[in-house]
């Protein structure tokens, strides 16, 4: 009888694990694609000074982000979106609208394939 009541607590512990880390990925994955649309939107209108200031406001704030999803995530992942910041700012700075809205473009992409693949369903289970 006790190893089934472990067992029991063992499996509500781990699904419970897995929605909290579902939830949090999916906020913050979404904080990214909030900031990297009002960049764009920015940019879109013209607004460099604007769009300058969300992107390194949005650096700072990737820090926090960052240390929470690379509790739940891949590293890999996160790699890949890091890389990213740095270069959205240089492109703003530098006048190139095309290539700074490309990139966000290209972070939003990979931040909603990052929201499909850590869903907790049937297929990413198994």
């Amino acid at each position: 009888m006790k190893r089934v009541m472990i067992a029991a607590f063992l499996s509500v512990l781990s699904l419970s694990l897995c929605v909290f880390s579902s939830a949090m990925t999916v906020q913050e994955t979404d904080r990214i694609i909030l900031s990297m649309r009002e960049i764009d939107s920015a940019i879109e209108a013209g607004n460099d000074e604007t769009a300058l200031q969300t992107s390194e406001r949005f650096q700072v704030e990737w820090n926090g982000i960052h240390d929470r999803l690379c509790t739940v995530l891949q590293h890999d992942h996160l790699d890949a979106l890091e890389s990213a910041f740095p270069v959205l700012s240089h492109y703003i700075r530098k006048g190139e609208h095309m290539l700074a809205s490309a990139e966000c473009k290209r972070v939003i992409t990979m931040t909603e394939h990052i929201e499909r693949t850590e869903r907790v369903t049937l297929e990413n289970i198994f």
